[in-house]
């Protein structure tokens, strides 16, 4: 996409260093008041895998693959293949299911992954979760139908007809407002009775609404996993009592994210809040464009391969592209 100079883990720092806001004296530890309790089987940060494309537009697997190899190398909890940060909605069914098998046959079982199934129809994300089930995926990411608008009951049926799927794969709903129908307090505590709904990432930063939603799931399904699905809130979802998070840095800055949610569970807020605060920056940088471009721009500049652009981008929005990029590769650099 820019220039071709990119900043390896080594050569990021501070920003990648481990966590930690005010020095701590040997005999100190984090107040442990703030640990968190047992955590549920889907718990600790996620990266979203970054779609890489070739210069004809076609995705490019060997590079898709090279990438979640590449991540099974961190402390991540696991990845999400086709979620929005990897562009599904610009793919074309068939190649939205290459690369949930491309990146399966990659990690091999080394970590949790979880496909993203979302499809404008029930019949559409039913074929996907029939590639879920064959490749043997975790669980699969499925946010509401998208384009025509649907109501609760709508919204409801279409859960409950996924649910029902002979592929017995856990779905976790998508609550991701920018982008489709909004999941309502009603909605979601009728998604809750479903068993084969283990969970629902939330992506509005809407810290009101998760908060109601983590008091549903503690009155009605304890059981139920509730994940953070933005970077710029990972500090007030975690301490309210989200399980985790499933981000887009945390595919492009793995062990910044896999620091964080650790220094989380061992109760050191401090560390956490210091680590929230490093990220604001970048994050300010990567949303001065249309999603995901501005996180492919800091995907390349960690060295991740991310190719040409399927989205349309005028020329002086290019150029402001190697502005944009050199500014975060100087700030994860320590300038």
């Amino acid at each position: 996409m820019t220039d071709k100079s990119c900043l390896t883990e080594s050569d990021q720092s501070p920003l990648t260093s481990p966590v930690h806001a005010y020095p701590i004296e040997p005999d100190q530890t984090p107040d442990t008041q703030y640990a968190r309790p047992t955590a549920r089987p889907f718990s600790g940060a996620f990266g979203m895998l970054i779609t890489p494309f070739r210069d004809d537009g076609s995705p490019d697997l060997a590079a898709l693959a090279d990438q979640a190899d590449a991540q099974c190398s961190t402390r991540l909890a696991g990845l999400v293949v086709c979620g929005s940060t990897g562009e599904f909605a610009l793919l074309a069914p068939n190649e939205n299911e290459a690369l949930i098998r491309t990146a399966a046959a990659a990690v091999k079982g080394r970590k949790m992954l979880i496909a993203g199934a979302t499809a404008p129809d029930a019949r559409t994300a039913m074929q996907y979760l029939d590639v879920c089930a064959d490749v043997g995926v975790t669980a699969a990411l499925i946010a509401p139908p998208y384009y025509y608008p649907i109501s609760d009951d709508e919204l409801v049926c279409f859960y409950e007809t996924l649910s029902s799927h002979p592929a017995k794969v856990p779905i976790i709903a998508y609550q991701i407002p920018a982008f489709t129908r909004t999941i309502t307090m009603p909605v979601f505590e009728q998604l809750l009775a479903f068993d084969r709904i283990i969970g629902l990432k939330n992506s509005s930063g809407n810290i009101k609404e998760i908060m109601h939603q983590l008091w549903s799931r503690d009155q009605k399904r304890i059981s139920f996993h509730l994940f953070c699905g933005t970077d710029d809130a990972l500090l007030p979802c975690l301490a309210a009592g989200c399980d985790g998070s499933l981000t887009a840095l945390g595919g492009i800055l793995p062990e910044q994210i896999a620091r964080l949610y650790e220094a989380f569970v061992a109760g050191d807020l401090p560390a956490v809040a210091a680590a929230q605060s490093r990220l604001m920056p970048l994050l300010r940088l990567c949303d001065r464009f249309s999603f995901p471009i501005g996180y492919k721009l800091l995907g390349e500049a960690v060295c991740i391969t991310i190719g040409s652009l399927r989205q349309s981008l005028p020329p002086a929005r290019r150029d402001e592209c190697v502005t944009v990029q050199n500014k975060m590769k100087a700030l994860l650099a320590g300038g």
